[in-house]
């Protein structure tokens, strides 16, 4: 039985495909691969939709924070003015994880949607995969940059937040 992750033989180079000997124009996956490629495109799009809803809980709680802080801030004591520092922190760690989370769900949520197009189209599977690849590249990128991102804000924060409440 031959090794399906071998790279493919120099026969099967020239000739095209190695599964077929087509070319990518005109290539269709059939009904196996168009199962695995639509249950993944909705997996992609649901993941989308699970990080908007996540921006929007988190939209909720930056709300409520800045309700919690502004009210704190008019109070002159010394334990109000630790917890108003916290909050502002938290304002800006929920604020930023909202952004994160929302461009995420669009992020993936097209990714999704032009994996789910390989499926729907005919004829040019090959071209509508290697765009619906370039998306979710771009998300995982974005998705990277963003949570380092968040991770350098978050221990910023946790330092000159400590510092300015008195070393906590």
């Amino acid at each position: 039985m031959a090794n399906p992750y071998a790279p493919p033989t120099q026969d099967a180079v020239q000739g095209g495909f190695a599964t077929g000997g087509g070319t990518a124009e005109g290539y269709e996956f059939d009904g196996m691969e168009n199962a695995i490629i639509d249950r993944t495109g909705k997996r992609a799009h649901t993941w989308g939709v699970i990080s908007y809803v996540g921006a929007a809980l988190l939209i909720v709680t930056f709300l409520i924070l800045l309700a919690v802080s502004s009210s704190l801030a008019s109070d002159a004591g010394p334990l109000a003015m630790v917890v108003a520092t916290l909050a502002g922190a938290g304002l800006v760690i929920v604020g930023l994880s909202a952004v994160i989370y929302a461009v995420l769900g669009k992020l993936y949520t097209d990714a999704g949607s032009s994996l789910r197009q390989v499926v729907i189209s005919q004829g040019d599977d090959i071209t509508h995969t290697m765009h619906a690849l370039q998306k979710f590249g771009r998300a995982f990128q974005v998705e990277a940059a963003l949570t380092i991102v968040l991770l350098v804000v978050t221990l910023a924060l946790r330092f000159f937040g400590a510092a300015a409440a008195g070393g906590l």
